[in-house]
């Protein structure tokens, strides 16, 4: 009626027909099949008042341009900074891009042989907190000061470089030369005597050895409450047809104010007060361990590592072994050790890419022909495999014992290769046995031809002909008991039983 007012009802009715009216009005789009037009479609990722991310296909007002553009590869490096909550600085640095091709040539030589790092990849990025480059500041200082560059150009860039590096390292640098000079290390400051590639001295299970560092990290005992810096390091092993790397771990717990560096449970070999005498040692300690690779018949006395609910537990032995880790892996498949290949022998460094003293590692006078055991088989495996001799920095690092079987106490075991030892035969043990001649020479004759033709016969059971046990009756009252593995203990016959 005219004159009356509307209700919001009405109101709304209205609008709703006014907007579907002006959407009718509009020129539709005409239609095409799906996925037919030949373009992108961008959708951008946005947060909504529910504090939730959709996708949109407006484009968020607070985007800025890329900072990596034409204009900035223009610089020999980018340093990427953030806000930095010390009170002694503004920024601190997150990253620095490397684009100046002198640079990456100079970087290259520096950073030569640094698990992880590839200077001459396009795009170079190094990350804080720029562990390399404490590690090689000296090698760094050295090329700047020796000027030996090419062009001027590739000197300052690498000046350029080095000082704003310096400012972010300054006190990671001063403190680690200080420390050093004065024989300490703090816990704050441990990583940086530990550079990758590094020789490192420890003691396992009573045993002196060298591992070679491949990483260090700092990390926290939960149990404990202590935080610790873990050293992966690997040693050479033998799996029973090859050398390889064997990767363990060591730990450095935190500590108080400053501890001498050889008081570390694991610390860089070049710190140990008797470097020399120790690497002559253990190097030919590592040509035993090479020596007992295959199968070999021995003796052992002293302690061996054994398998525990809880780990390696402790025995002491005294009985003839057979040296097998093949058979150990195949006895014990839960058990069985397998390792990633060594790297192909190249020249002979200390780990951190200087020459080593070869005097400290030629000391075969204790072998009446090194370079034979070493290259192929000894006199008591003939089937031994065949492998290149390890280096003498391999020998340096080889671990200190090798897996086989204890005959008496019939347990598989980790036996220290400086405690296994020939056996002894008893001289005249088949001599003194009281028979008719006409008897021994029978048994001599049956054990020297089943040894002879052991691969020839077997019974109708794989396995059972194989072997035998004889019962010979001696005087009245006396009887004896013979076996193989007895007479041909006497006749210097290794047999597996």
């Amino acid at each position: 009626m005219p004159g009356e007012k509307e209700t919001p009802q009405q109101v709304e009715d209205k609008s709703a027909g006014t907007e579907k009216d002006v959407k009718d009005d509009k020129p539709k789009e005409p239609e095409v099949p799906k996925g037919s037009i030949t373009e992108a479609k961008a959708l951008f990722h946005k947060k909504d008042s529910d504090g939730k991310y959709q996708w949109v296909t407006e484009e968020p007002l607070d985007v800025v341009d890329a900072a990596e553009n034409e204009e900035t590869a223009r610089y020999a490096f980018l340093v990427r900074k953030k806000k930095s909550y010390d009170s002694r600085k503004k920024y601190d640095i997150h990253s620095i891009i490397v684009q100046s091709p002198h640079l990456k040539n100079a970087l290259g030589i520096i950073l030569a042989d640094y698990p992880g790092i590839t200077t001459n990849l396009d795009r170079l990025v190094f990350q804080a907190p720029f562990h390399p480059f404490v590690h090689r500041w000296t090698r760094l200082a050295d090329m700047l000061e020796k000027d030996e560059f090419e062009e001027p150009v590739a000197r300052e860039h690498l000046q350029l470089f080095r000082d704003v590096l310096f400012e972010e390292l300054k006190n990671a640098i001063a403190a680690k030369l200080d420390l050093v000079k004065n024989g300490v290390i703090t816990f704050e400051f441990l990583w940086t005597i530990f550079e990758p590639q590094t020789l490192v001295y420890g003691v396992s299970d009573g045993k002196e050895c060298v591992f070679k560092l491949n990483s260090s990290s700092t990390a926290t005992d939960q149990r404990r409450g202590l935080d610790f810096l873990q050293l992966d390091v690997w040693s050479v092993d033998f799996d029973g047809t090859k050398f390889g790397q064997h990767t363990t771990y060591l730990q450095n717990y935190e500590f108080a104010g400053t501890t001498p560096i050889t008081s570390l449970q694991a610390f860089p070999l070049e710190f140990h007060p008797e470097k020399e005498q120790l690497i002559r040692r253990l190097v030919l300690r590592g040509k035993l361990f090479e020596r007992f690779a295959g199968y070999h018949y021995k003796a052992y006395r002293g302690v061996a590592l054994g398998y525990g609910r809880c780990g390696m537990i402790r025995h002491n032995i005294e009985s003839r072994i057979i040296i097998d880790c093949e058979a150990h892996n195949r006895f014990l498949p839960n058990n069985a050790v397998y390792f990633n290949n060594l790297f192909k022998p190249s020249k002979k460094t200390n780990g951190v890419g200087e020459d080593v003293d070869e005097d400290l590692y030629d000391d075969s006078s204790d072998f009446d022909d090194d370079s034979d055991f070493l290259a192929t088989p000894d006199s008591d495996n003939d089937a031994k495999p065949k492998h290149r001799p390890l280096t003498a920095e391999e020998l340096l690092i080889a671990v200190p014992y090798v897996r086989g079987y204890a005959i008496k106490t019939k347990k598989w075991l980790w036996f220290y290769v400086d405690q296994v030892e020939e056996i002894q035969f008893a001289e005249n043990a088949f001599a003194s046995l009281v028979l008719p001649k006409e008897q021994k020479s029978l048994i001599r004759a049956f054990v020297e031809s089943q040894v002879k033709y052991k691969d020839d016969f077997d019974d109708i059971i794989a396995g059972k002909g194989k072997g035998m046990i004889l019962l010979l009756a001696g005087p009245p009252g006396v009887g004896k008991t013979l076996t193989s593995e007895s007479v041909a203990e006497d006749m210097r016959v290794p047999l597996y039983m």
